[in-house]
């Protein structure tokens, strides 16, 4: 894009990307959904408190970007992570991710009325760590 076209973000596009975006997430019955709005927000806060990202999480999204769909990945990665994942680190940064992407409902009114399940959290997780899928061409190239 040249100096010309270039332009700074207006005012306006900025509310739009603060109201966030909707995004499927597995319901509470069997092969259902619901649909939340949620927003992109900086994971690094919550990853720096555990130290790194989980191995299994790290393969799990790396399963994601690799031709698995999103709900796949998200069963492959439910199972994998009750294989050796310690819970009581990555419970409370799942919940503060989801507490902060979650714009409707919010996460405080799920809570209240009918918490998420970790399979709602993994899928919200996978949305918040897409930016993953960009530094795949970065590693094939090292």
């Amino acid at each position: 894009m040249s100096e010309q076209t270039k332009r700074p973000i207006s005012i306006e596009e900025l509310k739009a990307i603060a109201q966030g975006q909707l995004l499927d997430i597995p319901g509470w019955e069997p092969d259902s959904t619901i649909t939340v709005r949620v927003k992109r927000i900086d994971v690094t806060p919550q990853l720096m408190k555990m130290g790194t990202l989980p191995n299994l999480l790290r393969a799990a999204a790396k399963d994601a970007f690799d031709g698995q769909s999103e709900e796949e990945a998200v069963e492959a990665t439910t199972a994998k992570v009750a294989d050796g994942i310690n819970f009581d680190e990555l419970m409370p940064m799942m919940d503060a991710m989801c507490r902060e992407a979650l714009v409707e409902p919010t996460f405080e009114q799920m809570e209240e009325i009918c918490p998420l399940h970790f399979t709602q959290k993994f899928a919200i997780f996978n949305f918040l760590i897409a930016e993953v899928k960009a530094l795949n061409s970065f590693r094939n190239r090292s």
